[in-house]
């Protein structure tokens, strides 16, 4: 029987090692629980300690020797309505949690994302964010991690997030990377300079370069990201598809 969900209700690994060796003995002494846990002696003494005190061991005296066997049910049961108890009561706590953060949240904060975990992480956020918008895009992700594009793409189908990129001049003649949820137009030769691109969506504007090792530099400001939109939106309107 495996019981290690009992570390959610704050029984530690040896707890629970001898809990199970008692309750596959029944009743068992002090070197019977050595041989069946492998643990030490002097810790089995101390881990029936704590089992005793909370109700989950008992001992008694047979022919002189010391004998240990399960506490009641009961007291395993009121050990998991507590913890269930405790639960219910930190859950009330989060809407205070959560205003708290809000009002002290920075209004811009600064993140730095690295290698293809990193980018993997930036794109899967953006998985929900209804619509996202580029300046610079060179179909990069879609060149160097085809495989996870692939499966991207899916996803993003799914969940019905928009696409609108202002891809490099250079880009086009080449077919669009998705033929659903993708707006497409390019910027002129003079703006497609070198592989650095401006991710926008919720409240985040991100730098990501894709030369050498890649970085993605994430601004979280609803200002910023306001303003990068706005001047995304006034290059769309230049800009042909």
């Amino acid at each position: 029987m495996q019981l290690d969900a009992l570390e959610a209700v704050g029984l530690s690994k040896g707890e629970i090692t001898v809990y199970t060796a008692l309750l596959h003995a029944g009743q068992a002494s002090l070197e019977e629980l050595h041989r069946a846990s492998g643990l030490e002696r002097r810790a089995i003494y101390d881990i029936l300690a704590k089992l005793r005190a909370k109700g989950l061991a008992t001992s008694t005296k047979v022919n002189r020797r010391q004998e240990y066997c399960v506490g009641p049910p009961a007291h395993m049961t009121a050990l998991l309505e507590a913890k269930a108890a405790a639960i219910a009561n930190a859950t009330t706590l989060l809407p205070s949690i959560l205003q708290l953060h809000a009002e002290t949240k920075p209004s811009v904060s600064i993140e730095v994302l690295h290698g293809k975990e990193g980018m993997k992480a930036l794109f899967d956020d953006m998985l929900d964010a209804g619509t996202c918008y580029f300046i610079g895009g060179g179909f990069y992700v879609m060149d160097l991690m085809p495989e996870y594009w692939q499966q991207y793409d899916r996803k993003r189908f799914k969940k019905k997030t928009w696409w609108h990129n202002l891809a490099r001049h250079e880009t086009r003649g080449r077919p669009a990377p998705s033929d659903h949820y993708f707006k497409l137009r390019y910027l002129p030769e003079p703006l497609s300079k070198n592989p650095s691109v401006v991710f926008i969506y919720n409240d985040k504007t991100v730098n990501v370069l894709w030369s050498n090792d890649w970085h993605a530099f994430v601004i979280t400001s609803k200002e910023i990201a306001d303003n990068h939109r706005a001047y995304h939106a006034h290059l769309w309107k230049q800009c042909k598809a």
